[in-house]
């Protein structure tokens, strides 16, 4: 392991000097950030160039592997322009220089690449993000068989020595907080990615792809591209996986979702190099311990130079980003890996489902009617739902669902799983990436408070709970279940109880199939909410221990159905009875069969599917709020709840038109005229819409 030197002490008229001398060039010179080399962009009339002058430590067999490596990548067409080395006078790559004090110092001229610095570029967008890890895949697929011996180097940005490196730097950090924040990554990558430490593939590794050596192309934010990838100097032979974990570990800072971020990178990776499971199964932590580097080795490096502010440019940002990953539970990272490289999200999912779709006749009843044959009422609680107006109005909700029951004449009511519900608009429901969790996890169903809850199968207790808070479980109880001859395992979650009625069980007491385990908290109890249960079932506790979410973001819904499965493989209710919306795909898909006559013309490639209006705001199928002004002439409040209530009236009286006399209409206008400015005297009643609108102003006119 080597300490980082002192940038070589080289002034611009001096590489001035160098480059008439040993390139013939005269140039306007710019001075470039570097932390091991001294820097320079060069323009000329010869075209653009990059002078690099080495430290002087820096090992020959280093450039000259490097100048090997460039010619391989050339060869591979990966980023051909870029590898190229302007020779000398004396018809050399690498020149030798001496500075004022006599010390060497090897240098190079390279081609220069057009572009800017991914870190100068605001938002990254998905697709630049994966084309971003495609670059790199293909950079790492040409090097995959390519050896050299300087590729062994010692170097303090080895991810494998990564506990070497933390043990001699973390003293330095400034607050025992961070120690503590450091000693938390640290012991993870000690039991999850040491004991793989000899199965894993190595290869040569570009080790820097930060956002300040990735270079783009393009002014639209909508068309831009991946140029180049810069600054080779970190290069190493370690592990390749090591590869897509240090390029997230970069592309993550101050994002604010950074969990997606880093799955699109590693999705664009793995599509040019397949990354092997447990390569994926490892990401995460790598991850996280490049970040733990990055602040253990700044502090070193500002301790040597206090005033090289290059040095400590990813500091702050790479802070706020290891205590948002330390919030983020590293199973629920790993499924959303996996679920980026095309693997399942949950590995055990298929082998479960399959094994609770073969036990369904065996399983008891949750509640105490018959699920399969008691008359049950669908309660639509999605983002049209009819039973509330605003998503925190749970007492006139409870009003509607019970006055729904009674006219439909049902014994209980039953609410969807994967049901995207405004009802989780809150701050609350924010996970631990900053999306909001609006997709429903289980399946509700409304009984009356007291009602009896059973457990369908054999389990152990594995956590009660009192979740007394707005919004939360009020009584909880997961259940673990083992599948016979298998090493799987599978949890239950029984929510909105009432507290009292689970003092009689604990952790790890075994229960029988078809036990009473509670009954059913009232709202006072229960988080607020009408009484009801909500089923789930968890593959993966996610690290939690006495709860777990009950809505995901529709960002990985995937994810999130593969981490939870349907509960109607447990509870049995009529698939007819919840059957799901077509989603956005299936609507267009099934439209644009129709091609002699298609019924839907669309003029967005993601086109807004909404469901809702209310106040300023429209709401689509996933619940995501957009401001109502997105098509044509902007409709703002026409979902005021004061207008839909005068609309409701009056539709149920009588629906007319200007043809005849209507009173209601005329009084309108009278009134609407007042308020008008002078010369305004008229007002025309068009339908909404811009041709309506359009023949309106022509009247006008006229």
């Amino acid at each position: 392991m080597t300490d980082t030197c002192l940038l070589p002490q080289f002034s611009t008229d001096q590489v001035d000097q160098l480059l008439r001398t040993l390139f013939n060039i005269e140039a306007e010179l710019k001075h470039l950030a570097g932390e091991r080399d001294l820097n320079f962009l060069v323009i000329s009339d010869a075209g653009k160039f990059i002078f690099k002058i080495a430290n002087q430590n820096e090992d020959p067999g280093i450039l000259d592997c490097q100048q090997q490596i460039f010619q391989r990548l050339a060869d591979n067409n990966v980023f051909p322009s870029q590898f190229q080395a302007v020779k000398s006078v004396n018809g050399k790559v690498i020149e030798t220089i001496c500075d004022e004090t006599g010390k060497t110092h090897l240098c190079r001229l390279l081609n220069y690449v057009e572009g800017r610095l991914l870190s100068a570029v605001n938002p990254h967008f998905p697709e630049l993000l994966i084309e971003f890890g495609e670059s790199l895949g293909k950079l790492d697929q040409a090097l995959l068989s390519f050896e050299h011996e300087a590729l062994q180097r010692p170097l303090l940005w080895k991810m494998h020595e990564a506990l070497a490196v933390l043990e001699k730097f973390k003293p330095l950090l400034a607050s025992t907080e961070q120690q503590s924040l450091i000693k938390y990554f640290e012991n993870h990558f000690r039991d999850r990615v040491l004991p793989l430490d000899q199965s894993l593939r190595r290869s040569a590794i570009h080790n820097d792809a930060n956002d300040n050596n990735v270079l783009i192309q393009g002014d639209s934010p909508w068309m831009q591209t991946i140029s180049s990838i810069i600054d080779f100097g970190d290069m190493i032979h370690s592990w390749t996986v090591a590869e897509p974990a240090i390029a997230s570990a970069y592309a993550m800072l101050d994002k604010d979702h950074p969990l997606e971020a880093a799955a699109n990178i590693i999705k664009g990776y793995h599509q040019q190099l397949p990354l092997q499971e447990k390569e994926v199964g490892v990401i995460f932590d790598l991850i996280c311990m490049r970040l733990c580097m990055s602040v253990c080795i700044c502090a070193y490096q500002k301790s040597l130079e206090p005033d090289n502010e290059y040095l400590s440019i990813s500091e702050q940002p790479a802070w706020r980003l290891l205590y948002k990953l330390r919030k983020i539970p590293p199973a629920f990272a790993q499924a959303v890996f996996r679920y980026a490289c095309g693997l399942e999200a949950a590995r055990q999912h298929s082998s479960i489902v399959k094994w609770l779709s073969g036990q369904q006749e065996s399983f008891r009843s949750v509640v105490d009617i018959d699920l399969k044959n008691d008359p049950l009422l669908w309660l639509d609680l999605g983002v049209a739902s009819p039973f509330f107006i605003k998503p925190d109005d749970t007492t006139k909700m409870a009003r509607s669902l019970n006055r729904a029951l009674e006219d439909a004449a049902c014994v209980a009511g039953v609410g969807g799983y994967g049901e995207y519900r405004l009802l989780y608009n809150d701050d609350a429901f924010i996970d631990t990436d900053g999306h909001q969790r609006n997709m429903h996890l289980g399946i509700d169903i409304f009984m009356p408070a007291g009602s009896a809850i059973f457990t369908p199968i054999a389990a152990t207790v594995f956590s009660t709970a009192n979740h007394a808070k707005a919004f939360d479980y009020g009584g909880c109880v997961i259940l673990q279940h083992r599948i016979p001859q298998t090493d799987l395992e599978f949890y239950t979650l029984y929510g909105h109880l009432g507290p009292d009625s689970i003092t009689h069980i604990n952790a790890g007491d075994k229960i029988n199939a078809g036990d009473q385990i509670a009954i059913l908290g009232d709202a006072s109890e229960n988080g607020g909410w009408p009484p009801h249960l909500h089923f789930q079932i968890m593959l993966d506790m996610l690290g939690e221990t006495d709860t777990f979410v009950g809505a995901g973001s529709p960002v990985y819904h995937d994810v999130w159905l593969s981490l939870c499965p349907d509960p109607n493989l447990i509870l049995g209710i009529t698939p007819k009875l919840l059957d799901h919306p077509e989603s956005d795909k299936q609507i267009i898909a099934e439209s644009r069969k129709q091609t002699m006559n298609p019924s839907l013309s669309l003029s967005y490639r993601d086109p807004i599917h909404a469901l809702r209006g209310s106040m300023q705001y429209l709401y689509d199928a996933k619940g995501r709020r957009y401001l109502d002004a997105v098509n044509n002439v902007p409709h703002v409040g026409h979902c005021h709840p004061r207008v839909v209530a005068a609309g409701n009236r009056q539709a149920r009286l009588l629906s007319t038109n200007t043809r005849y006399l209507y009173a209601s209409i005329t009084d309108y206008c009278e009134k609407l005229v007042h308020k008008f400015p002078d010369p305004l005297t008229v007002c025309y009643l068009v339908n909404s819409g811009s041709e309506a609108n359009d023949l309106a102003l022509r009247l006008a006119r006229n």
